[in-house]
């Protein structure tokens, strides 16, 4: 692991396999102090360009269990592989869904502009039983050849708390509430760009419409991997909020909150998913139907999978449990430890500790 820590680690042991980026560290704080202007402003522009990892052994470690999995193949590696049909039928979808969404316009190469680039994004989704759900394909661009103050200026969005959605649960779960699920359909594709938000991308690999060389699509909405994708889509969603009488709730700026006489319903956004929950299922049913006039949702029902954790619930005793049994199998068969007998201690006791 120190070894993956300073890059010199890799995903397999395959030939074709890459290398972990060098260097899974925290950002110097050289970079971060060069962030924070005078007065304690900050440059989001220079604190976005810092790479900052929390904990770089376990962004390592999540690097490998995907790779070993086998569900986010590069576009050259699924080209492959004997499901290659099933990401070509991903990809054109995801091609038609950007095309219905107006999500660009082709114009001529500007002269000295600078061009976004793009690339595919597979991945396999998997459900709560760990059984391959769908074949997912996004055109992501590479945020990283944007340019401050030309292609991008604030890039900062809140995200609730996994402590907030802990809160809501367990609240929903003493009152007795309904506790629903719902997900927005390509969130970041919805924030239609401002004027001033001027952005070139360059046509997808293997699928361009016009002489790449000559022709680029100029970005009329936002897109996967814009620096500020998900600040545009967290603005975008406040204001429609907004509009519903919601209010923004001051202890965590992803959960909006709006009282209709003595009920009271909640809804935690995290990115595409979000929690609802209510005194009154009334409530619930019209949040569903309003959202989804602005915004495409896929209504989920009851909540019973959440950010990889499966949720039990027993109404009549009002009890409630969350597991990971998937995850922590699918972590023991990758590092072939589904094989080995049980301990009754977690280590060896003549094991030095110092």
């Amino acid at each position: 692991m120190r070894d993956i820590k300073g890059g010199l680690g890799s995903s397999s042991n395959l030939p074709s396999a890459t290398s972990f980026p060098r260097s899974l560290e925290l950002a110097p704080k050289a970079v971060v102090e060069e962030a924070v202007e005078e007065e304690g402003e900050v440059n989001e522009g220079l604190l976005a360009d810092a790479w900052e990892i929390t904990d770089a052994m376990d962004f390592a470690m999540a690097m490998a269990m995907d790779a070993v999995k086998g569900l986010n193949p590069t576009y050259d590696e699924a080209r492959k592989r004997s499901d290659w049909p099933k990401w070509e039928v991903a990809i054109k979808a995801e091609l038609a869904l950007l095309e219905a969404n107006g999500t660009w316009k082709i114009v001529e190469h500007p002269p000295n502009a600078n061009v976004v680039g793009s690339k595919w994004v597979l991945c396999i989704k998997k459900n709560a039983t760990g059984e391959i759900d769908k074949y997912k394909a996004r055109l992501v661009a590479r945020g990283f050849t944007q340019v401050h103050k030309v292609d991008y200026t604030k890039t900062y969005a809140p995200v609730a708390r996994l402590s907030t959605f802990q809160y809501l649960i367990a609240l929903a779960n003493h009152n007795g509430w309904q506790l629903d699920c719902v997900d927005f359909d390509s969130p970041f594709l919805n924030p239609v760009l401002g004027e001033d938000e001027v952005i070139y991308l360059e046509q997808p690999c293997r699928f361009v419409k016009e002489n790449s060389q000559a022709y680029v699509y100029r970005l009329s909405k936002s897109l996967y991997g814009l620096k500020q994708e998900a600040r545009n889509w967290y603005e975008a969603l406040k204001r429609e909020l907004k509009e519903l009488q919601f209010k923004v709730l001051e202890a965590d700026n992803r959960v909006f909150v709006e009282v209709v006489g003595e009920d009271i319903l909640i809804v935690a956004a995290h990115i595409d998913d979000c929690l609802v929950t209510s005194s009154s299922w009334d409530l619930i049913i019209k949040f569903k139907v309003d959202i989804d006039k602005k915004y495409k949702i896929t209504d989920l029902g009851e909540c019973i999978w959440l950010f990889g954790m499966k949720i039990s619930r027993d109404h009549a005793n009002k009890t409630i449990f969350l597991s990971q049994t998937s995850y922590i199998n699918t972590i023991l068969a990758q590092l072939n430890f589904d094989d080995l007998k049980p301990l009754s201690i977690p280590i060896d006791r003549s094991q030095p500790l110092s």
